[in-house]
């Protein structure tokens, strides 16, 4: 996989250092996009060959304690568990300019769902036991994320990102979770908060998410760029 995204970034290096668009110019464009794509889906398969889309748990259970139980110990588990949809990727939009060296795109989470019959913990901490419980479904539908990454290439520089921005959205979370905690049912508040407040409180905490989305990204990029950059001095 890294080796498939430095290949990316090498061919990006080249193709950003010609002057104009021309028809080889533009089959480069095209070839950029085609490899991003390629990772994509190279890891929406391996996500899939892992047996991690849909991940099915029938049952599993775990105990755990520390040095002195009597401190904290317990059990967690869970039956009857689906995750489905992480491979669920549609890139509705790419495209790369040359001339701007400018890499837009438009991609989302169709949908992702999780499912359990019935997962739950008991703890005791002080001789005091806590004991809660959780089954039914929980829904994202259309989490996507669109934006643009600008960079810059230089002969003895490399290739530099010069700008990342990133806008993350979400279509609607649907909830319909059974949850006890301490003998008290708060199914309904727990629904009402990731149904409703959670929602509101994302679109009115856009641009702080954004802002952390972009330091991740860059972050990321940047390791990336590392990566491609000491390949490149190991094969000199």
């Amino acid at each position: 996989m890294k080796t498939i995204a430095v290949a990316a970034l090498m061919l990006l290096a080249s193709a950003s250092a010609l002057p104009a668009l021309s028809e080889k110019e533009a089959r480069q464009q095209r070839i950029v996009v085609d490899i991003i794509l390629g990772i994509i889906n190279d890891w929406k398969q391996d996500m899939r060959d892992r047996g991690l889309d849909p991940l099915i748990v029938e049952s599993a259970r775990r105990d755990f304690a520390l040095s002195e139980p009597k401190i904290l110990s317990g059990s967690a588990w869970v039956e009857n568990f689906e995750l489905v949809g992480l491979t669920d990727i549609r890139v509705n939009n790419m495209h790369f300019s040359i001339l701007s060296q400018t890499l837009t795109f438009d991609v989302s989470l169709g949908r992702l769902s999780a499912r359990a019959g019935d997962a739950g913990f008991e703890l005791t901490t002080f001789g005091r036991d806590i004991s809660g419980g959780i089954s039914g479904s929980l829904e994202i539908v259309n989490a996507r994320v669109t934006g643009s990454v600008r960079v810059s290439v230089g002969v003895i520089s490399g290739i530099s990102i010069r700008n990342i921005s990133l806008r993350f959205s979400v279509g609607a979370i649907n909830s319909d979770l059974n949850v006890i905690v301490l003998g008290r049912d708060i199914s309904d508040r727990v629904n009402d908060y990731l149904n409703n407040i959670l929602p509101a409180a994302l679109k009115e905490s856009e641009r702080e998410i954004n802002n952390l989305l972009e330091y991740i990204a860059l972050i990321i990029a940047e390791r990336l760029l590392n990566v491609a950059a000491l390949n490149a001095v190991l094969r000199a």
